[in-house]
């Protein structure tokens, strides 16, 4: 396994530059190119509509071809997006007298730039898989930082040599592109211990309470699964109606304000620098709130700044709306990738990404339907005043999704299935051996396992390669210490498990992570009330440590404390006194 995270997130991370330097010259100055070329408000609109419903449609079906086994991998799709956008720009560059021909072409770079945005994201964890220790955050802040240093200088340089100056952006930054991408290769081995969840683990996570890992591939069945989920898209692409107005016709919004295509530069610095404090430290963030409040604070952000906007009558106001991005999108972006972790099953994870991106497409159609024919017809402030009462529609519909409805029937499906399915527990001797007798397992019933036999308990306390231990916060609706920080994953043993496979089973679906190692630490008997066999594991886990999952309705939030943090949690009040036990003699070796 490669453990040099900062040269793998470097790598990254100029992947995401090079993407971000050219979404601003590609996507930002869309309008600028255009109208420069003679198009009208309503002709630049009809034309990233046509771009946006292209890539809508393209992005699964695309995406469909790469989970297969092939030879079309996420890299090698993004160098033929490089490849075709290098080309696209050249063509442009030197054949720019008819209309017709620059709408294709045009339409065309902006589908395919736009289309390989989620293969990037597809890209990270493809490698993280592979064992190469990136940190996402960072490198997706630096992609907006990289956005924010183009828009800074590329206003200025447009006012003064002209539109062509953001083709030559475009073919610089394809060409550095396919460089690093094409460099950009797995390691040929990948060690047993990555941090992050392999297929065969997936499965074996979906299906451990009973019931068979099922993929909803019809909309009709994840609708079902996800209610909350699909009612909150229709929100997003509220949410999205008005941020790819204010995008897309920034230009026409400046000048009704007095300013250029400098200060169109200045905002695009101001909105996309902010983004990277905050995708920076998100995973912090998300420790102490859920994602599902984020992404309703975000909605929230989304209808303040167009209000903002709406009453701006100068450039300070209109900077000022522009600060928002720091709440709005930069906490959308991720708490939307956090949320759909957290609450979808492992086989519907990546459809339910790709649904996010679909519902942020389909803003922008709308968007560029009905803004441009407003703009050309009515003027700024009716655009303005459109976006604005459709945004707020987005955040009621968002609260009612999150708040209201389920997050997953499967769950719920599958908890029902637990109570009315019998646990079947393997009975062992005194030496640890099986006995050959099972017992079926009842709420409260464990006391009646008769004396001299045990069940299998598995305890997992995880230490990063770093020297950080894992704590999770038990849920408040926990019946045995509700709201109390604990330092191991663990449970019962199903019948026919091995230790060792009954410990991997349990921390990964209580933390979502895969231990490089398991090392045993201890082995307790316990008799009188609860007849079990404990075996007690010490995780030893590397990779980027905010990929913890939790459990709904077991666990609301993680932290990772060093080895002093770490005692003097098992030395309070608020440790959960069995899990020391069981751990007493590493927490003695460790002082």
């Amino acid at each position: 396994m490669n453990r040099k995270p900062f040269l793998w997130t470097l790598r990254y991370s100029l992947i995401n530059i090079t993407y971000f330097a050219a979404f601003c010259t590609i996507h930002a100055y869309a309008a600028v190119y255009l109208l420069a070329n003679g198009f009208s408000n309503t002709q630049v609109g009809i034309l990233l509509a046509v771009a946006n419903i292209v890539s809508a449609v393209f992005q699964p079906l695309i995406a469909g071809v790469i989970d297969k086994p092939g030879p079309l991998t996420n890299r090698r799709f993004i160098l033929i997006s490089v490849l075709i956008i290098f080309a696209g720009s050249l063509l442009l560059l030197f054949f720019n007298k008819s209309k017709a021909f620059i709408f294709v072409i045009y339409a065309l770079i902006y589908m395919i730039q736009f289309s390989y945005q989620p293969v990037v994201l597809a890209l990270n964890f493809e490698y993280q898989k592979a064992g190469c220790p990136i940190y996402f955050g960072l490198a997706r802040g630096l992609g907006s930082a990289s956005f924010a240093v183009t828009s800074a200088f590329i206003g200025g340089m447009v006012a003064k040599q002209g539109v062509n100056v953001l083709l030559w952006m475009n073919i610089i930054t394809m060409v550095l592109s396919a460089v690093i991408v094409f460099t950009f290769k797995k390691p040929e081995e990948t060690g047993a211990g990555s941090s992050a969840v392999s297929e065969p683990a997936k499965t074996q996570a979906a299906a451990s309470n009973g019931t068979a890992a099922t993929a909803h591939n019809k909309i009709s069945d994840f609708a079902k699964t996800y209610p909350a989920f699909m009612l909150f898209l229709v929100g997003t692409i509220c949410f999205f109606f008005a941020h790819n107005m204010i995008n897309d016709f920034m230009i026409q919004i400046i000048r009704g304000l007095g300013g250029g295509e400098k200060e169109l530069g200045y905002s695009n610095f101001l909105q996309a620098i902010l983004e990277l404090p905050v995708m920076a430290l998100i995973g912090f963030v998300l420790k102490k709130i859920a994602s599902r409040k984020l992404l309703v604070f975000s909605g929230a952000a989304f209808f303040i700044k167009m209000i903002i906007l709406m009453a701006a009558g100068n450039m300070a106001m209109y900077y000022f709306s522009q600060s928002f991005q720091l709440f709005a999108y930069a906490v959308f972006v991720p708490a939307a990738a956090y949320y759909v972790s957290e609450t979808m099953e492992e086989l519907d994870q990546v459809k339910g990404q790709a649904y996010i991106t679909s519902a942020i497409t389909i803003g922008g159609v709308f968007s560029n339907l009905i803004s441009g024919v407003i703009l050309d017809n009515l003027g700024i402030n009716p655009m303005l005043l459109t976006g604005t009462t459709v945004c707020g529609l987005g955040v009621v519909i968002a609260f009612i999704a999150m708040k209201k409805l389920p997050h997953n029937t499967q769950k719920a499906v599958k908890a029902e299935a637990g109570e009315n399915q019998p646990e079947i527990w393997d009975l062992y001797d005194r030496n640890g051996n099986r006995t050959g007798e099972t017992f079926v397992r009842k709420p409260g019933n464990y006391k009646d396992i008769p004396d001299g036999r045990y069940h299998l308990g598995v305890d997992i306390l995880a230490l990063h390669e770093d020297g950080t231990y894992l704590l999770t916060k038990r849920s408040d609706d926990k019946d045995v210490y509700p709201g109390f920080w604990e330092a191991s994953a663990g449970g019962a043993a199903k019948s026919g498990e091995e230790p060792l496979e009954a410990a991997t089973r349990e921390l990964l679906e209580e933390t979502g992570l895969t231990a490089d190692s398991m090392e045993l630490v201890n082995v307790l008997f316990k008799d009188g009330g609860s007849h079990a066999m404990f075996y007690s594991y010490l995780a030893h886990i590397s990779g980027d440590k905010n990929h913890v999952t939790l459990q709904e309705g077991e666990t609301t939030a993680f932290k990772w404390v060093d080895r002093q943090g770490f005692l003097e949690y098992v030395d309070s009040d608020k440790a959960i006194v069995s899990h020391n036990q069981r751990f007493a003699k590493y927490i003695q070796s460790i002082r």
